[in-house]
């Protein structure tokens, strides 16, 4: 064994009912052994009193964080007491949250792809200009074409910008016109 881990090995011993309880908390942490259970409680013990300062000061947002974190894994019992959810109000608060997430999610991957769409809409007709600049700067009806194009990819834009400003709105908490 290596020095340094075995001046750190810690040993002790448990009754019945304290092993089984052990044993329980190993299988919900789906740790493989002893060793890495107690790795395990020891990281969210920090975790929990990080997240619990920051309640105390009044942010929410590593318990929410750390919320969303263990749910995801399988740990919503942890979870829910990071948050101190004890009741049928604070779980749906949570599932309050998790809906909030997804919506957001949801709103992000629509202007994502409405924002790849005008990307490759004014890259097309970047292109056309530039050749209309290099080949035939007189040909008016390519311009024409390049002005109109522009025209019609503004009502876009303007979506974009709404679309987005809506979302930080949702953000901010201000989710009332979606709904919420």
């Amino acid at each position: 064994m290596h020095n340094k881990v075995k001046r750190n090995v810690i040993q002790f011993r448990l009754n019945d009912d304290e092993m089984a309880a052990f044993v329980d908390v190993k299988n919900a942490l789906h740790s493989p052994n002893n060793a890495e259970a107690i790795r395990t409680m020891i990281a969210d013990e920090r975790l929990v009193n990080i997240a619990a300062k920051e309640l105390e000061k009044g942010d929410q947002s590593v318990a929410q964080f750390l919320a969303k974190a263990w749910t995801e894994i399988g740990r919503s019992n942890l979870a829910k007491a990071v948050l101190g959810l004890h009741n049928k109000e604070g779980t749906n608060a949570v599932q309050q949250i998790g809906q909030n997430f997804e919506q957001i999610q949801s709103q992000l991957s629509g202007l994502l792809w409405s924002v790849t769409n005008l990307t490759n809409n004014v890259n097309q007709i970047a292109h056309v200009a530039n050749l209309a600049k290099q080949e035939d700067p007189a040909d008016t009806d390519t311009w024409n074409w390049i002005i109109n194009s522009l025209q019609q990819i503004l009502p876009a834009v303007q979506e974009v910008n709404s679309t987005a400003q809506l979302i930080e709105q949702f953000i901010k908490g201000d989710n009332k016109r979606s709904g919420s």
